[in-house]
């Protein structure tokens, strides 16, 4: 008599039978989708800029005042507002709680303690900021830092008084009040325009008329076919 065997089918699928209903990847598609499981998933309707480098034009500006050159950098337009402010501080060494930025027409960003208005998670390119506008750097209160040191002050001044001597158009020069008129002198230099002379003997040359008591500045090079009796001053005049 012939035993009639059962076999029960195996309820393991084969390796490249797919299981119904499972959502369980394999190992394969387990590796090739790591880098997709980090990324945020995306979200159909939106679109999230692209992320390019611009120019930005920083101005120091004090009270109308233009403290020095424009400075000009490269970032990215996805910095963040606060991290904007740790680049500036950087570069120029300002304080941070020092300065604030005027984003034309009337946008006004500062540090406060980091939160920048609570706009420090804030984006450049959401901020407004963009490669063809000037952004003003402004001091918190006059004279709260320096753009230059004071030889850049001093040496820019020299400029402006050669200038004014230069163009006025008279071997003599200018009395000291009419030079003083056609002159600006920087805020940082606290001294008078006759002791900012006295500085530099080399470069410039004062007279006062003894009758008048009027005080005549001129270049050196530009005064001395002036001097006359072997004296190094004109007639009537003496050295201040």
């Amino acid at each position: 008599r012939r035993s009639a065997v059962f076999c029960h089918p195996d309820p393991r699928p084969l390796p490249c039978q797919p299981v119904l209903g499972s959502t369980r990847p394999t190992s394969g598609a387990r590796e090739g989708r790591a880098g997709a499981e980090s990324s945020p998933p995306h979200r159909l309707g939106t679109f999230a800029p692209p992320s390019m480098s611009i120019l930005l034009t920083f101005r120091p500006v004090d009270r109308e005042w233009v403290m020095g050159d424009d400075m000009i950098i490269d970032v990215d337009n996805g910095l963040r507002l606060d991290s904007l402010f740790k680049v500036l501080s950087d570069k120029k060494r300002i304080p941070k709680s020092r300065f604030k930025l005027h984003v034309p027409p009337d946008r006004f960003y500062a540090w406060e303690n980091g939160k920048v208005g609570g706009k420090a998670d804030w984006t450049v390119r959401r901020a407004g900021f963009y490669s063809k506008s000037i952004i003003k750097i402004e001091p918190l209160f006059p004279l709260a830092w320096l753009w230059h040191d004071l030889d850049w002050y001093e040496a820019s001044y020299i400029e402006i008084i050669r200038a004014a001597l230069e163009g006025c158009g008279e071997a003599r020069g200018l009395s000291l009040q009419e030079l003083a008129a056609a002159t600006e002198k920087p805020p940082p230099l606290r001294c008078t325009l006759r002791a900012f002379l006295r500085k530099w003997p080399d470069k410039f040359h004062m007279e006062t008329n003894m009758n008048s008591g009027t005080i005549t500045v001129a270049l050196n090079d530009m005064g001395q076919g002036n001097w006359v009796n072997g004296l190094g001053r004109p007639v009537g005049l003496s050295s201040v």
